[in-house]
C-alpha cells in the first residue's frame, strides 16, 4: 500500500511539530529519495516512504530534461517523520 499522498508536506520538520517541541525527541527520522520520470514521480516516491511513518517533510522536487515528455526524469526527496514507540 502506497503511503497517503496528502501527508507528503513541503513544510519543515520544526513547523510540522509546532513551537516547544522537539523533532529529534519525538521522532526517528529517515531520508527518503525516489527517481523516475516525471508522470509518475509522485506513485513511485509513495511507495518508498518507510513503514509507520506518519508524515514527510521538507519535500523537494527537480527535474531535467529537454521537454515536458514522459522522457523528462525528476526527483523527489523529503525526511520521514516515524513516531518514537
Amino acid at each position: 500500500m502506497a503511503f497517503p499522498l496528502e501527508n507528503i508536506l513541503t513544510m519543515s520538520a520544526q513547523d510540522y511539530v509546532g513551537p516547544g517541541k522537539s523533532v529529534r525527541e519525538e521522532y526517528h527520522v529517515q531520508g527518503v529519495l525516489w527517481k523516475g520520470q516525471s508522470s509518475k514521480l509522485l506513485d513511485g516516491f509513495a511507495h518508498v516512504v518507510p513503514e509507520k511513518t506518519e508524515v514527510v517533510v521538507d519535500v523537494r522536487v527537480a527535474f531535467s530534461g529537454t521537454n515536458y515528455s514522459d522522457n523528462v526524469i525528476g526527483c523527489i526527496s523529503g525526511t520521514a517523520l516515524i513516531p518514537k514507540d
